[in-house]
């Protein structure tokens, strides 16, 4: 509804734009004048204050899913980070609740968040295809590290990780 409520205000502004500028020329050269001007401020300002959403450790460990095999797949255990690894790193991702391969639904990802049960984690993971490696970043709980001899770290950044399943 929103949408259509702004092309609608949007083709309303604009009659009403033509109308000022055509009956006179000054003041409507001069009213969007003045909007240009304020546009310009305000994406000037956002710009300017914009912080990027992922630092450069958890940036260059995504970089590193390029190294692995094109037809391997890449669990990030966050929503948050699915699309940065789809973007800059793996080309199979499964990511909670975003794309196409997840096949859990928000319960059972709940659960696994908050799982301490080894059995329990590798039962959810092997729902998966394979190769599977497993992405964990600093705004993530590490609960793979439980699988033990079921996972290999192959990158660590800080509290950025890359771990290969092997069960």
């Amino acid at each position: 509804f929103i949408i259509f409520l702004d092309i609608g205000l949007i083709i309303f502004a604009s009659i009403g734009a033509l109308t000022v500028i055509n009956e006179r020329k000054k003041i409507g050269i001069s009213i969007i004048i003045l909007l240009l001007i304020a546009m310009s401020y305000s994406a000037l300002d956002y710009s300017i204050k914009a912080k990027p959403l992922i630092n450069q450790d958890e940036l260059s460990i995504i970089y590193k899913l390029n190294t692995i095999p094109d037809n391997s797949y890449v669990l990030t255990t966050s929503s948050y980070y699915g699309p940065w690894v789809q973007g800059y790193g793996a080309t199979y991702v499964i990511t909670p609740g975003f794309l196409d391969i997840d096949t859990h639904n928000k319960d059972e990802w709940n659960s696994f968040w908050r799982s301490k049960d080894k059995q329990e984690i590798k039962a959810f993971i092997d729902a998966y295809p394979k190769p599977l490696y497993i992405f964990i970043g600093k705004r993530q709980t590490d609960n793979i590290e439980l699988l033990g001899e079921c996972v290999s770290l192959i990158e660590k950044n800080n509290d950025n990780k890359i771990y290969k399943y092997l069960c």
